[in-house]
């Protein structure tokens, strides 16, 4: 451990203003438990640490020498150890010594690359202090921060960015009414939103290409680093075969048999077993979402065939166009399961019929059903309104003949098309705009 080093790398942080954050819908907790964010790569995690500190520092009136920040991808922690960790403390407290009786704030960014990381973080704990810890998905998982600090830390997934904070960024604000070139700017950047999708840096990039370019390197970053290394995969034309195969499947029932059926046919050498291992690898990373047929048997809901969803709709774009009800599918899904972080007993599930009839999405909380959701991409024809309708209104009848439950509601999410609501058989189906409830959903997320 370079001991100059890491006091200059201190120094150097509390000199530098704090970079510039476009803030995100995500709020810390007052909380002395140690609170981790994970998520895919190139979310914006670490300026979600950045936001924090300055919420500190304007909110909360902390001193910026009350902040530490140690980024473990810095050249200044160049062989440090886990030994080590506990020791920057008094290093950083060697430079700032009327911090000695003040309480401090812990950033910890990337400890992943340290073996044994938790250990540290376990020992800082004793001084009481709030810490606060980003890393990867694809090198720090849930169920490894679970085994490591046995219920005594909280942790959260993130995402990519919202609508409304994809608006945020490009400097739109929405109104109520807006005038025409207001309303056409509007719709553009939902278009854009639903081809690029919600990764910061391709957000702020304003060039078409330069935004393909940024998408091809994450993928390919997702192969090759994600995957091929952090889990020591030799086949990678396996893996990019598979991924492909899953993108192309997007918004889709999967099977992994059938997968491998098809694998066969093509000659790819691979077996059932390594494919489930993909898949899990996938999901656990946070690429991929999966999400299974609502059944009053958690057995047979385990055991359906699940639908599997992206994590951003900007790797979609980089494999195929697909259909546009897909890119809807996937958005409603995405936004949908960034309420659970606001409610983490919510499930998402699916509904299909003894006819094959589906609702997309059923929003659980444990036993009670929340929200029922079907997405259709324009239903302004009378004929296909009362089609989507009458489905949804045969799909919770049929729910409620077979579990016993009795609802009376249903969500039908669309293009522009928005009436509030339709009775139908005693049944209350509200009818929204995609972009309506796109920004109705995120602002509930903010209270």
């Amino acid at each position: 451990m370079d001991i100059n080093a890491i006091k200059r790398y201190f120094l150097d942080f509390y000199e530098m203003p704090l970079p510039h954050v476009i803030a995100r819908n995500f709020k810390f907790r007052d909380d002395k438990r140690p609170q981790i964010i994970i998520g895919a790569r190139r979310i914006g995690k670490t300026y979600l640490l950045f936001q924090r500190m300055q919420e500190l520092i304007k909110k909360k009136k902390i001193r910026k020498s009350q902040i530490i920040y140690i980024n473990f991808e810095d050249i200044a922690f160049y062989e440090i150890t886990v030994k080590d960790i506990p020791n920057l403390l008094e290093i950083y407290w060697s430079l700032f010594t009327k911090e000695l009786d003040e309480p401090l704030f812990i950033f910890i960014d990337e400890p992943q690359s340290i073996d044994n990381w938790e250990k540290a973080i376990l020992s800082l704990m004793k001084y009481n202090f709030p810490i606060y810890i980003t890393g990867s998905s694809s090198k720090l998982l849930s169920s490894e921060i679970a085994t490591a600090f046995r219920g005594r830390s909280t942790s959260y997934f993130f995402y990519s960015l919202s609508f409304d904070e994809f608006l945020r960024f490009r400097g739109f604000k929405p109104g109520t009414a807006m005038s025409t070139k207001e309303s056409v700017r509007f719709q553009a950047l939902f278009e854009e939103y639903i081809e690029y999708g919600g990764y910061p840096e391709v957000v702020l990039e304003s060039e078409i290409y330069k935004k393909q370019k940024i998408l091809a390197d994450y993928y390919d970053a997702i192969i090759y680093r994600d995957l091929m290394e952090r889990y020591k995969l030799k086949n990678g034309f396996l893996v990019k075969h598979f991924l492909k195969t899953l993108i192309k499947n997007n918004g889709k029932s999967i099977s992994i048999s059938k997968i491998y059926k098809d694998f066969t046919s093509q000659r790819i050498k691979t077996t059932p077993d390594m494919l489930y291992h993909l898949l899990n690898i996938l999901q656990e990373t946070g690429i991929f979402y999966l999400v299974y047929r609502y059944d009053l048997s958690y057995r047979r809901e385990m055991n359906s065939k699940p639908k599997i969803y992206l994590h951003d709709l900007g790797l979609f774009s980089i494999i195929t166009r697909g259909d546009i009800s897909i890119r809807y599918e996937n958005l409603v899904f995405l936004q949908l399961q960034r309420q659970i972080i606001q409610n983490p007993f919510r499930t998402i599930g699916y509904w299909r019929s003894s006819k094959r009839e589906e609702i997309d999405f059923i929003v659980r909380d444990r036993d009670d059903v929340k929200e029922l959701i079907q997405v259709s991409v324009d239903i302004s024809e009378p004929e296909t309104r009362n089609r989507e309708i009458s489905s949804l209104v045969k799909g919770i009848k049929e729910i409620n003949a077979l579990t016993g439950l009795s609802i009376h509601f249903g969500t039908i999410i669309t293009q522009f098309f928005h009436q509030d609501s339709i009775y139908e058989h005693e049944i209350k189906i509200q009818v929204k705009s995609l972009q309506k409830w796109l920004l109705e959903s995120s602002n509930a997320n903010k209270e």
